[in-house]
């Protein structure tokens, strides 16, 4: 998912030596660093896999005294339908040496034993995910990516997913029949969804008018309503290493990259914000988002529990998933079963049930970003910084639009690598919102207004998450108009 494809999405206030394919080489020379490539599908600003993978890095630097290196691949494929296969099997064919990725990529590689974090309804606390990664739970799932020709290094928890709605909140089963869904290809995940009469897709939205919503975590969705006491899903990250790079490392190696993993998935839990503290945030950060958190009722949690009971037969075919499932219910239980639920929060403005295409933003628009617009918005992070600047322009027309982003130069006259030739997907408008689709995100709500010139305004976002800032970068300035 790469930034220069996302600027429609930040400017909304809605809302950026190796082993190669198992061969080992030693950078340097005999006796040099060796440098391990690790994948991740996210780009190098304000996502859970980057800010891990650079802790991991560090850790496994510090370890080794820079001995054995680490070199995270932020964004290793380009955004598509199959990416989440695709970044997979970057690393269970050997083509980069390492990933840190969620671990319902796997199922779409055949390992089924992560499949438990998956289930609807059961892993529904920070405190149980926590537990999980942390034990001996982890490693007994970390043991299915043998079949896969991957070594399982540990799991990091991120949080707990919850369904998220943009045309109304998502409360019992009967919200969710017709509708549609982003979210991933994984086995688990769409049958879930499909038992509440839904469907999962991942790529361009097929019927705007169905559209329901997605599942992530707090901060991932624009707008729209999260209900925050349904979890249909934890979502944990895991670090893994191919296996033929994995034989060629010597012993001290190995338990380095462990120890690493360890302090890596301790450091998660102890620095990220709770569930409780998502939905705040979600609420607080830029109150004209319209972002809401809403609480489904003992009625709406019993139906959808009901609905979704099938999944588990399906999921308990497999004996180690049943075991798996087994240990973390009897984990819940001790633990005292359900969290307290999170308090109900925000007022929705992203439903846009009379948005429709329109003739009336026709043209050329163009908008520069610079480095120095970022630093003045306080935005200093390198990823954002080499990816981010350069000139974007849209063409729109009837409710469709073309994205071409033309990257800076730099001093030796290098295109930036991240270049992206270009996207097109569609918008529709209602008074002066627009909500604007992607070929591989939910879509997103912005406030916008034609100047007398025909330049297009966008109202800068409020907040101060990074996403947020480098929004407010690109409605900086009204889009120009160039032409027809």
């Amino acid at each position: 998912m790469r930034l220069a494809t996302l600027a429609l999405l930040l400017v909304t206030p809605a809302l950026a030596g190796c082993f190669d394919g198992g061969a080992a080489t030693k950078a340097g020379g005999t006796g040099g660093p060796v440098t391990l490539r690790l994948a991740t599908d996210d780009e190098e600003v304000g996502f859970p896999s980057v800010d891990q993978s650079r802790e991991f890095a560090r850790r496994v630097d510090a370890l080794s005294n820079g001995r054995l290196r680490i070199e995270p691949v932020m964004d290793s494929v380009k955004p598509q339908p199959d990416y989440a296969r695709l970044v997979a099997r970057l690393v269970t064919s050997g083509e980069l040496d390492m990933g840190l990725m969620p671990t319902e990529y796997f199922e779409q590689v055949g390992v089924t034993s992560l499949r438990a974090l998956d289930a609807p309804f059961l892993v529904t606390s920070d405190a149980l995910l926590a537990q999980i990664v942390g034990g001996d739970v982890a490693k007994e799932m970390l043991s299915g990516l043998e079949r896969a020709g991957v070594v399982g290094l540990g799991l990091l928890p991120v949080g707990l997913e919850h369904p998220a709605g943009l045309n109304g909140p998502l409360l019992g089963p009967e919200d969710y029949q017709g509708g549609v869904m982003f979210g991933s290809r994984a086995k688990t995940r769409n049958a879930v969804v499909r038992s509440l009469g839904a469907s999962f897709v991942q790529g361009v939205m097929p019927d705007r008018a169905q559209h329901v919503g997605g599942v992530g975590a707090y901060g991932l969705v624009s707008g729209g309503f999260v209900t925050g006491n349904v979890t249909l899903a934890a979502w944990a990250d895991a670090i893994v290493i191919n296996a033929r790079a994995y034989e060629q490392l010597d012993e001290r190696q190995r338990s380095i990259l462990a120890t690493a993993a360890d302090q890596t998935r301790e450091w998660a839990i102890t620095s990220s914000p709770s569930d409780a503290q998502r939905a705040r945030a979600h609420c607080e950060d830029d109150p004209e988002a319209g972002n809401s958190v809403v609480l489904a009722s003992g009625a709406d949690i019993a139906a959808l529990q009901a609905a979704t009971a099938s999944v588990y037969g399906e999921l308990e075919r497999d004996q180690l998933t049943r075991r798996v499932i087994a240990r973390i219910r009897e984990l819940k239980q001790r633990s005292g079963g359900d969290p307290v639920a999170p308090t109900a929060c925000g007022e929705p403005l992203a439903t846009l049930p009379n948005a429709k295409a329109t003739t009336a933003l026709d043209g050329v628009y163009r908008v520069e970003v610079t480095e120095a617009k970022l630093h003045a918005e306080g935005v200093t992070d390198p990823g954002a910084i080499a990816e981010i600047p350069g000139v974007y322009t849209y063409t729109f027309k009837g409710g469709k639009y073309c994205e071409v982003f033309q990257p800076k130069t730099n001093a030796a006259g290098n295109r930036n690598p991240d270049y992206v030739p270009g996207q097109c997907s569609t918008y529709a408008v209602d008074g002066d919102r627009m909500i604007t689709y992607f070929s591989t995100e939910p879509p997103a709500v912005s406030r916008w207004s034609l100047a007398k010139s025909g330049d297009i305004k966008f109202t800068p976002a409020r907040g101060n998450s990074i996403r947020r800032r480098i929004g407010r970068v690109f409605a900086a300035d009204p889009w120009k108009r160039i032409g027809d």
